[in-house]
């Protein structure tokens, strides 16, 4: 059913000339200094994670524990608290407060034993994995060896399964984890991405050569609630949506509420659509 939409949608859009390569999940959002084809291309159409006014996003540049947090806040649709610092070195008119200040207060992310929340110190991979691990309220489970370097004694180590069950983080080809390495901008966009998505991007789908155009347009009034009520999902998600939802991807797909709940998708906490 899922691919029949998927067909549609593509034949609905353009008409098809020679061979048309339909990638679902990948980013319209191109910046000059990303490669095509690269590996975190995909994960960029996120308005919680942005580029710079240059038109660059800079992948390989760290990610600071101040940064981390707004990108969290952003993505889990929260708003900057206004209440005062609780660290000793976030001022009241540092940038990241209010967002570091929320974190905070969703128990997503806490500072030091010494008052400290060390803002500027990059953010490492065990300490992103555990944030957003939190913040998408994911159980921790036992750790069951998954690196060569984490052990089960580690603090970090029911929060980092978790994170590897959920598809979040990944390790290396070497078996390691790098618990304590630091944590880019790339690497960040697509925890974030599965994050909000449940789940990573689709493979590429080469689809027949055509020269038929096709329009769809369907005008559809129902009861509220109704199992044809359309509902929206993406290829790659686990919730459907409605229509403006900020957690839509660009490749959105109009799908009855009926349909979305026989194929198992659930409804989105944030913009509440019909149940």
């Amino acid at each position: 059913m899922l691919n029949r939409f998927l067909l549609l949608a593509a034949i609905a859009i353009v008409a098809l000339v020679g061979v048309l390569v339909a990638t679902t999940g990948l980013a319209s959002t191109s910046y000059k200094d990303v490669p095509t084809g690269a590996w975190y291309a995909p994960y960029l159409d996120l308005d919680s994670i942005s580029g710079y006014p240059d038109g660059t996003f800079r992948g390989e540049k760290l990610v600071t524990r101040a940064e981390f947090a707004k990108i969290i806040i952003a993505a889990i649709n929260e708003s900057p608290s206004g209440s005062p610092s609780s660290f000793t070195d976030v001022t009241s008119d540092y940038w990241a407060r209010g967002y570091i200040e929320r974190a905070k207060e969703l128990r997503i992310i806490g500072g030091y034993a010494d008052g400290t929340f060390k803002p500027t110190n990059y953010v490492t991979r065990q300490e992103a994995a555990k944030i957003i691990v939190l913040a998408k309220n994911i159980a921790p489970v036992a750790y069951r060896g998954e690196f060569s370097d984490v052990s089960s004694s580690m603090w970090s180590a029911q929060y980092i399964q978790a994170a590897k069950d959920a598809g979040i983080i990944s390790g290396y080809p070497d078996g390691t984890f790098k618990p304590t390495g630091q944590t880019a901008r790339m690497q960040a966009a697509k925890m974030v991405y599965v994050m909000i998505h449940g789940s990573d991007v689709t493979t590429t789908t080469t689809l027949p050569s055509t020269t038929t155009t096709t329009k769809l347009t369907t005008t559809t009034t129902i009861p509220k609630g109704s199992d044809s009520t359309i509902v929206y999902i993406t290829a790659t998600g686990t919730k459907y949506h409605r229509d403006g939802c900020r957690y839509l991807v660009k490749s959105k797909i109009a799908i009855t509420l009926g349909e979305a709940k026989s194929q198992g998708y659930g409804p989105c906490s944030v913009c509440d659509p019909p149940q």
